[in-house]
């Protein structure tokens, strides 16, 4: 009946099929097929729980080296954004500041409630992967003219040059003096938001 349905709706079944499906593998004694569909299902939407899930049933040691595996694949993951949001989530604080400096030019800094919580998680002890992120707020909010962003804008680029002191190593990154002269450059004529940040 579940294989059906998911024939007649010819997309992707929600997450309530899967997690009926899985149920019912588990009922019939399928142990093992209820795992490959885990593990299937968090390959492609990349699920905290259904991974949580699949670990908590593997046996000891074992989910050491699985959860490595799942790891590595959220890092290769297509979805950028997704992934960052898994690995801040996870947490993988170490491979999400990797992962926001492998994909630098991917972040437009639009999903604010990824990209802010995850900047603000990175910012002890990853502050240049923070500052990327700040900055993709920042400049999406300015070209966008989403003027009620301004406010956070501007504290996100607040946010950036205190997190300054503590970068040793720009990585070829814009440094932050260059950043901020090149934002007023070119946003120069957004007089609302340069009075929010001289407050």
């Amino acid at each position: 009946v579940l294989d059906r349905a998911s024939k007649a709706t010819r997309i992707m079944p929600s997450e309530r099929w899967h997690a009926c499906r899985i149920q019912t593998l588990e009922a019939l004694d399928r142990h093992n097929d209820a795992q490959q569909h885990r593990w299937q299902v968090f390959s492609q939407s990349l699920s905290i729980p259904i991974l949580r899930d699949y670990l908590q049933r593997l046996n000891d040691f074992a989910d050491v080296e699985a959860e490595e595996q799942a790891l590595r694949l959220v890092e290769q993951h297509p979805a950028v954004l997704a992934a960052l949001e898994f690995l801040v989530l996870w947490p993988a604080l170490p491979r999400a500041a990797r992962h926001v400096l492998q994909h630098r030019r991917a972040w437009d800094g639009d999903a604010y409630e990824i990209y802010e919580p995850a900047a603000e998680r990175l910012s002890a002890d990853y502050p240049l992967a923070a500052t990327v992120l700040l900055r993709a707020m920042v400049v999406f909010a300015l070209q966008m003219r989403r003027s009620k962003r301004y406010r956070y804008a501007a504290d996100h680029l607040r946010q950036c040059e205190q997190l300054e002191a503590r970068i040793d190593d720009w990585k070829g990154i814009e440094s932050h003096a260059s950043f901020a002269g090149r934002l007023r450059e070119t946003h120069a004529m957004k007089w609302s938001f340069w009075q929010l940040l001289e407050r």
